[in-house]
């Protein structure tokens, strides 16, 4: 089955409604941010994930933040680590396998050395005989990515961004690449720009790798699908957005 990531920014139904929404359209999973600074601001990721289970369905990866991910570079800070530290007991606590980080941001950032890879490998060693993953997201510039997934570290997997792949680099060939390594996925399709189309609407022939992705066991694969930008939709919109997401997979 294919999950959806919660996308709260586009309406102003409260997370009960939207979680029901899901449910009722059909989805069996919901992943999120596991940080408070991207949900709104009355919204609590624990209440969201409670009441998901509640209502019988799963969360199985969650996100983390992305803004600092050039900071997994950075030698006179700890901040990039304490923080995937932080987010790894919160997961286990919460029962989350899969978390999902991005290695770096922006098309040209500062490249992973062996001392810092060496610090990534010492905070997940403490952590490997728990079952929670960090998922690794192939984003603009993949140099971190492929050293992180060629490297022997413990409770590291592959997030294969379907859409991402296809704007920023070959997606057949990293998908292929790193097939063994895939934990979890995010799926949405374009013309070749970031714009998180649903899967009917792009050139990506998405239908190859929805395939191959649910031959994984225990993978995680959810629609990151959003309306176009800065559209806000009401409550008989963002249902028909939601039933259009569930059919472009089923």
């Amino acid at each position: 089955m294919i999950g959806i990531y919660d996308i709260d920014k586009v309406c102003d139904i409260n997370y009960k409604e939207r979680l029901e929404i899901y449910k009722q359209v059909g989805f069996n999973e919901v992943a999120l941010y596991l940080d408070k600074n991207y949900l709104n601001e009355d919204e609590s990721y624990i209440d969201i994930i409670s009441y998901a289970r509640d209502i019988g369905l799963q969360v199985k990866q969650v996100h983390i933040d992305y803004k600092i991910s050039n900071l997994i570079c950075d030698e006179t800070t700890s901040i990039y680590f304490d923080y995937l530290e932080e987010k790894i007991k919160e997961a286990i606590k919460l029962n989350i396998p899969y978390i999902v980080a991005h290695a770096s941001m922006s098309a040209e950032p500062p490249i992973l050395n062996d001392k810092q890879l060496n610090k990534l490998k010492n905070l997940l060693n403490k952590y490997k005989d728990k079952n929670i993953y960090v998922c690794f997201e192939n984003v603009r510039n993949n140099t971190n990515l492929n050293k992180i997934l060629t490297s022997e570290l413990n409770n590291v997997g592959f997030c294969f961004d379907l859409g991402h792949a296809h704007c920023y680099s070959n997606s057949l060939e990293l998908f292929e690449k790193y097939f063994d390594k895939i934990k979890c996925s995010h799926l949405h399709n374009n013309f070749g720009k970031d714009t998180h189309n649903l899967l009917t609407n792009g050139d990506i022939d998405y239908k190859y790798y929805l395939q191959k992705l649910k031959t994984i066991n225990d993978a995680s694969n959810c629609l990151e699908c959003f309306p176009e930008y800065g559209v806000k939709l009401n409550k008989k919109e963002f249902i028909t957005f939601i039933k259009n997401c569930y059919e472009s997979v089923n």
